[in-house]
């Protein structure tokens, strides 16, 4: 899997699928990631593995 390149506030395009699938609205938008802390947040899968993670750790 191609790594995801993560930079605070920026825009990216996202493309919705309609509840049956039958149509696609693609669009910009930007992301609200606003720290560095929560990118590692995002890449752990969420506050709560990162703070697990930490946690075992020591």
């Amino acid at each position: 899997m191609k790594p995801i390149r993560l930079i605070l506030r920026d825009f990216t395009g996202l493309a919705a699928t309609a509840g049956y699938g039958d149509k696609v609205e693609a669009f910009k938008t930007q992301s609200r990631i606003d720290t560095p802390i929560e990118i590692e947040y995002y890449r752990d899968g969420g506050i709560l593995r990162t703070v697990s993670k930490k946690l075992l750790k020591g």
